[in-house]
């Protein structure tokens, strides 16, 4: 039985790195992974009799990290506030924003976007002063959690009373 010419493939493209052994033996080794080593991975054993080979899944996690929090403001009663948090992860770190330690979800005047990313609060009042927690989580494998937070300072203009 000739022996046979072992290769291995990443989605189907032919890899020259992490692979190790001789012509016939041949070992795929991560010694760090990254989001872009997730995919398919084929060992392709070759010689004059045939072609024989198994194929492989890598999934890679990445806990969630919080790349841009949001930050400190200072605005006057009714107008509106925007905060960003940009979180990056794998799978995909569902972000909870929390005024004061309470959940902003289904909040009056609070509106969501970018997937969480962007808070909008519209009609600021003296009682939404304080901390404004983004919270990045993902579950898989297991819960992880990164979040940020900033502070914001509402200022109410001063009224001239004329009674006496």
């Amino acid at each position: 039985i000739p022996l046979p010419t072992v290769l291995w493939y990443h989605d189907k493209t032919l890899m020259d790195h992490g692979v190790s052994g001789s012509q016939t033996e041949k070992h795929l080794t991560f010694s760090h992974t990254n989001l872009t080593d997730r995919g398919k991975y084929t060992c392709r054993a070759v010689n004059e009799a045939g072609v024989d080979e198994k194929v492989a899944t890598l999934d890679v996690y990445m806990a969630p990290i919080v790349l841009e929090g949001p930050a400190d403001q200072t605005v006057l009663v009714s107008q509106t506030v925007t905060f960003q948090c940009i979180v990056d992860g794998s799978p995909k770190p569902r972000i909870i924003w929390r005024h004061n330690g309470i959940k902003l979800k289904g909040a009056p005047n609070v509106k969501f976007m970018n997937s969480g990313q962007t808070m909008v609060r519209h009609g600021i009042q003296l009682s939404h002063s304080g901390q404004y927690l983004c919270v990045g989580r993902n579950y898989h494998p297991f819960p992880q959690k990164d979040s940020a937070s900033a502070y914001l300072t509402v200022i109410a203009l001063p009224t001239v009373s004329t009674d006496r």
